[in-house]
C-alpha cells in the first residue's frame, strides 16, 4: 500500500510513473480480462514492435517493447519479458548514452522486474540508476526519490536492513522538508523506517517513530481500522522486548480493539492479534 500511495503521490508527468504504475496495478486489471483478450493484447504490441525498426526508430520501438514486456511479465512470458527490458537498456544506452534518464529509468525498470527473482544484479542496477539520475535530475525529482523507494525496499526484502536504513532516512527528511511532518506520505515513511529499525533490532529507536507512526495513522484513516490494529501489533512487540510490560499489553489490547471495529471485513488478522493479547495476559498474572 506504501508503495502504491508513493508512485502515485509523484504525478503523471514521470514517465516510469507510468510504467511502474502499470506493473503494480496491471496485474488485478488484466487477470479480469478473457484470457482470449489478453492474448490478443500481447499479440498487437507483438506486431507493433515488429513493425517498427529498431535501426531506424528506436526510441518508438523501445516504447513497443516496454508495453509488450509488461504485458509478457504479467502473463508468464518471463524470459522473454527480462530480454526485451535489457534490450531497451542496451538500445537507450546506444542512442541517449548510459547516464541519460531514459537509459537510467529503463534500467530501473529492469531492476524492478529482477527483484522478482531474488537477482543479485536488481541491487547493482537500482544503485546505478539512483546515482545517475540523482546526479541528472536532483534528489527532488519524482523518478531519482521513486528508484531510491524501490531500492530500499528491495533491501528490505533481502533482509539488508542496515542497508536500507539510510535511504529510509533519507526520504523521510525529504518528506518532512517537503510535505511537513504531519503529511500522510510523511508518516508512511515514518512507519517504514520504524519497521526498518525493528528489524534490525533497535528496538529503542523504534518506539519513538512507532508512537509517531501510530498516532499519524488515527488522524489519517480513523482509529478503528486494520492498518492502526497492525501497527499497535507491531509497536506491542517492540515494548515487549524493551521489558516494557504494561505498554506492550496495553498496545496488544488496543490492537484487538481496533480490529475488532474495523469494518472492512477483513478479519484475518484478528485471530493473531488475539493470541498475542491472551499470551501477555497470562504472563501479567
Amino acid at each position: 500500500m506504501r508503495f502504491i500511495r508513493y508512485i502515485r503521490s509523484l504525478g503523471m508527468r514521470s514517465g516510469v510513473c507510468f510504467a511502474l504504475l502499470g506493473l503494480v496495478g496491471v496485474v488485478k486489471v488484466r487477470a479480469e480480462l478473457p484470457a482470449q483478450t489478453q492474448a490478443a493484447e500481447i499479440a498487437k504490441w507483438r506486431k507493433t514492435c515488429a513493425g517498427i525498426d529498431p535501426a531506424r526508430d528506436p526510441g518508438g520501438w523501445c516504447l513497443a517493447a516496454e508495453n509488450l514486456a509488461n504485458l509478457l511479465w504479467h502473463e508468464g512470458g518471463g524470459a522473454e519479458a527480462e530480454m526485451l527490458l535489457r534490450r531497451i537498456v542496451e538500445r537507450r544506452t546506444k542512442l541517449y548514452g548510459a547516464e541519460h534518464p531514459r537509459t537510467l529509468n529503463s534500467m530501473a525498470y529492469l531492476a524492478l522486474y529482477l527483484v522478482r527473482q531474488d537477482s543479485d544484479e536488481s541491487e547493482r542496477l537500482y544503485r546505478a540508476a539512483l546515482s545517475g539520475l540523482e546526479k541528472k535530475l536532483g534528489i527532488n525529482h519524482g523518478d531519482t526519490r521513486l528508484v531510491m523507494s524501490n531500492l530500499a525496499s528491495m533491501l528490505r526484502r533481502k533482509g539488508d536492513y542496515a542497508g536500507a536504513e539510510p535511504l529510509v532516512r533519507r526520504m523521510l527528511a525529504l518528506h518532512e522538508k517537503e510535505r511537513g511532518v504531519r503529511d500522510w506520505r510523511t508518516n508512511e515513511t515514518v512507519g517504514d523506517l520504524a519497521d526498518v529499525l525493528k528489524a534490525k533490532g533497535d528496538y529503542a529507536a523504534a518506539v519513538p517513530l512507532y508512537r509517531r507512526y501510530l498516532d499519524g495513522q488515527k488522524e489519517a484513516i480513523g482509529p478503528d481500522t486494520i492498518e492502526v490494529a497492525s501497527t499497535a501489533y507491531d509497536f506491542s512487540i517492540v515494548c515487549e522486548k524493551l521489558n516494557r510490560d504494561d505498554e506492550a499489553l496495553a498496545l496488544a489490547k488496543e490492537a484487538v480493539e481496533h480490529a475488532r471495529k474495523d469494518k472492512s471485513n477483513r478479519p484475518e488478522k484478528l485471530p493473531l492479534f488475539e493470541k498475542r493479547l491472551a499470551e501477555l495476559e497470562a504472563a501479567a498474572k
